[in-house]
């Protein structure tokens, strides 16, 4: 007969590994994987219903979920925007702005959500780069490793930290980890990481530059795709298709034809130009405006009435990121509700590495695709919020009223005293800020809801009550047997930065929260193993999840630069691994020291 433990064992590895695997192929989104996830285990009789969904109620989705809304509150205030601005505005040499632009972002983030402190100052570094005549691609990911190190400094800094201290007052008994706890072991290694990034990082990574600044788009490192229409005035009607590129004198490429109903992928370059037939063409911004203006093509700007954009309208045109959790992943913009697409036109799109060859109603998004779009100058922004994409022009000076940054600030201050000197629960400290925010007219209750990162509670909740199945079978306990029983040779500090590396591989090819889950059971069950304090164990947990500096998918913020940076996989390597090495030698130095094995 089987052992039923171990059949559970094994169940639970397997999924582990499923969930893995999807989790590094990207094809379903990461809150619907842990979904599939606690399901085999509750169909498995591995978790019981009624215990299923506790662990949604669970201090740590309170805390996560209120942080999300105070960060938005802090953002629409101007809060974030003057504090950022006014400290940039002291340097003049672009390295001095890079490293201030670094610890800006640093600070920030460790009481802001990450990737809303990096999109927020996202147009700024490339506004500072256009400036010095440097690539973008020389800042972009410096500053996305900068929203990392926040992490580090604070328990809000990251949902990951939360789930640690969580584990620790769960697991043993003890009280969470207090507010600057992590800063004992993270303000040292956050000051170690911001030197390497703003003097050395830059150097490792590449310059993409086009002939001159003044014909270089916001970012020289790819073209758009786009529609055009020929019309009866235009003067190539008539001219083989193959033609086309050499009689205008421009440099662009032909990646398809609409004629009527019927679209053609792949087509003879000796099809004659009809009128009406829709060209989808692939070149730099500036020369897809002189091909319409020189030759006369109709653009997509046809299709702005039905968006909700008039032509008596002032209107601008913005270049936008889609973000990771954007409602356009995975999605046509076509598929889109109009109630989402009112007010906004799209015009074109760009994909590092990507070839589009496809209408613009039927390309599929992706993350970290760059977005053209037109709309109204007074209201695009708030439609591109509702669209999940980060404007990457600079805004200009956004400070909101004095009356809202104070109370802002003031709602947010008192929330960290209380939480700090235990007056009242961490969790119910935020959520009473939260609600605060919204009470005193800092943003709408509408905003509140929108500000929320939904999925991210999805997988927190998920993975806890993945965990608990996780250690209840004993699949923990058999990975912290196997390290325990490998300290008769070898020493508790060994296996601190055991843990300590897993943690970081793990984080840099799945999703760093799933990671933090994982192992701080593990981490708990080796340090009381081997009679060893948990606290240099579970440090190390939050450290390492921190520290996804290696791969573009292993952080929501690598994510975002992908696509406005061009970069490649290699270049996160160029930059992550001495960055990961760093992290880790200095985090064994300094653990042993402010927290004793």
């Amino acid at each position: 007969m089987f052992d039923p433990q171990l059949l559970s064992q094994l169940f639970i590895f397997a999924v582990l590994v499923a969930m893995m695997s999807e989790f590094i192929r990207g094809k379903l989104r990461y809150d619907i994987v842990s979904l599939l996830a606690l399901l085999a285990i509750i169909f498995a009789g591995l978790l019981a219903p009624e215990e299923a969904f506790v662990s949604f109620g669970h201090p740590a989705i309170i805390i996560v979920a209120s942080m999300f809304i105070i960060s938005q509150g802090l953002v629409l205030s101007g809060v974030i925007d003057i504090i950022g601005r006014k400290f940039i505005s002291i340097g003049h040499h672009p390295i001095i702005q890079l490293f201030l632009l670094i610890v800006v972002v640093a600070f920030v983030s460790a009481f802001v959500n990450n990737i809303g402190a990096l999109a927020l100052f996202l147009p700024i570094a490339i506004h500072v780069a256009k400036d010095n005549d440097i690539s973008p691609s020389k800042f972009l990911i410096p500053l996305a490793f900068a929203s990392h190190l926040g992490g580090f400094l604070t328990l809000i800094g990251t949902p990951r930290n939360i789930i640690v201290s969580s584990f620790r007052a769960d697991e043993s008994g003890f009280e969470h980890f207090g507010m600057f706890d992590f800063a004992l072991v993270g303000l040292p290694l956050a000051i170690v990481g911001i030197i390497f990034l703003a003097f050395i990082s830059w150097r490792l990574l590449p310059n993409r530059r086009c002939g001159s600044p003044d014909k270089c788009d916001l970012f020289e490192v790819r073209n758009y795709t786009t529609e055009i229409k020929a019309t009866e005035d235009s003067e190539l009607i008539g001219t083989y298709i193959k033609d086309i590129p050499e009689q205008t004198g421009l440099a662009f490429a032909i990646r398809g034809i609409q004629r009527g109903e019927s679209h053609l992928h792949q087509f003879s370059g000796f099809e004659v130009l009809q009128e009406g037939d829709v060209l989808i063409v692939s070149a730099e911004p500036e020369v897809l405006t002189e091909l319409i203006e020189s030759a006369k093509f109709e653009t997509p700007q046809s299709k702005a009435k039905e968006a909700g954009v008039t032509p008596d309208e002032e209107q601008g045109d913005v270049e936008a990121v889609v973000t990771p959790r954007s409602v356009l992943v995975g999605r046509s913009w076509g598929s889109i509700p109009l109630r989402l697409r009112y007010g906004v036109n799209l015009l074109a799109v760009a994909r590092q590495g990507a070839r589009l060859s496809v209408p613009l109603e039927e390309i599929t998004f992706r993350q970290s695709d760059i977005l053209l779009f037109q709309g109204r100058k007074e209201s695009i922004n708030d439609s591109l919020s509702a669209l999940g994409c980060y404007p990457l022009a600079d805004r200009g000076l956004s400070f909101g009223r004095s009356r809202h940054v104070i109370i802002s600030l003031s709602i947010f201050v008192v929330a960290i005293a209380l939480a700090t000197m235990s007056l009242v629960p961490v969790h119910i400290a935020f959520l009473a800020a939260a609600l605060a925010m919204i009470l005193t007219n800092i943003m709408s209750t509408r905003q509140a809801y929108e500000s929320i990162e939904w999925p991210v509670l999805i997988l927190l909740g998920s993975m806890l009550a993945f965990s608990e199945a996780f250690e209840s079978s004993g699949s923990a306990g058999v990975i912290s047997d196997f390290l325990i029983t490998a300290s008769d040779t070898t020493t508790p500090l060994v296996l601190l930065g055991i843990v300590l590396v897993a943690t970081v591989i793990v984080s840099d090819f799945i999703n760093s929260t799933t990671a933090a889950v994982l192992m701080a059971p593990i981490a708990i069950i080796v340090a009381t193993g081997i009679g060893a304090s948990i606290d240099p164990f579970l440090m190390a947990v939050a450290i390492g999840s921190a520290a996804a500096f290696l791969t573009p998918v292993g952080h929501e913020s690598n994510t975002l630069v992908l696509g406005p940076g061009g970069y490649k996989f290699i270049d996160y390597v160029k930059v992550g691994l001495p960055m990961d090495i760093i992290i880790v030698v200095a985090s064994l130095i300094l653990l042993p020291i402010f927290w004793p094995l």
